[in-house]
């Protein structure tokens, strides 16, 4: 099987945790008390600047317990996990209105990138 990293081809890989990062373009404020809520495989991560390893990118981190790779990831984000304060200019979600009604939403002008880097041992 080809895979990354060439060096490891015909090991076995497992996924031992999947770190994600949220990467704001200039000009947007993230505040950990207006966290990003997601989940990841359904299990819920809170995206925090306080402890990231990237600075000041906020970061949460799922543990995936060895999972064998080839592994799917499944990234989601639910309007009613978006901060209900309301949003200014510099905030990285938005209110937007569908079928009249008021729905928060993340603002895709603000989002300059997300990663996701796994941890991952090989046997």
């Amino acid at each position: 099987m080809e895979r990354f990293p060439f060096l490891f081809r015909g090991q076995q890989l497992a996924l031992n945790n999947a770190r994600l990062f949220l990467k704001l373009k200039s000009g947007f404020v993230y505040d950990d008390g207006a966290k990003l809520s997601l989940t990841l495989n359904q299990i819920p991560i809170d995206l925090l600047e306080q402890g990231s390893s990237a600075g000041d990118i906020p970061s949460g981190t799922r543990t995936l317990n060895g999972e064998a790779v080839p592994f799917s990831f499944d990234i989601q984000v639910a309007g009613n996990n978006l901060p209900s304060e309301t949003p200014t200019d510099a905030s990285w979600w938005e209110v937007v209105q569908i079928d009249n009604q008021p729905r928060l939403r993340l603002k895709h002008q603000a989002i300059e990138d997300i990663w996701l880097l796994c941890d991952y041992s090989v046997s």
